[in-house]
């Protein structure tokens, strides 16, 4: 009989001491979530303010890359119309360059002569 009551004495005891380091690890758990928490959101504040403080806007590469896109276009859409023009001017500026190479040849059979 007595041996019977130290075993249910024991099995309590370790049922007690399994369920407090339990109870604790649990306890450690949420406070140090919690802590982690409290941290990230800290930091997260803290970093959001100074990038504010500094001019950081959230959407401003946004802004600078349809900026830069809008240039380019502008860019495109000169090209283009030179290139028109140019085409136009072609026939012009070819007949130009024979004329010239027509003189200067002119120019070398009178000298050879």
């Amino acid at each position: 009989m007595g041996l019977l009551l130290l075993l249910i004495f024991l099995g309590l005891m370790l049922f007690f001491i399994v369920e407090f380091v339990a109870v604790i690890t649990a306890v450690v758990a949420i406070v140090a979530g919690g802590t982690m928490l409290i941290v990230l959101v800290s930091v997260w504040l803290c970093t959001s303010y100074f990038l504010r403080k500094s001019g950081y806007e959230p959407g401003g590469a946004r802004n600078a890359y349809r900026q830069v896109e809008s240039d380019l276009d502008g860019v495109i859409a000169d090209l283009q119309e030179v290139r028109f023009e140019l085409d136009e001017v072609a026939p012009l500026l070819q007949d130009l360059e024979f004329i010239r190479y027509a003189r200067q040849d002119r120019r070398t059979g009178k000298k050879s002569s």
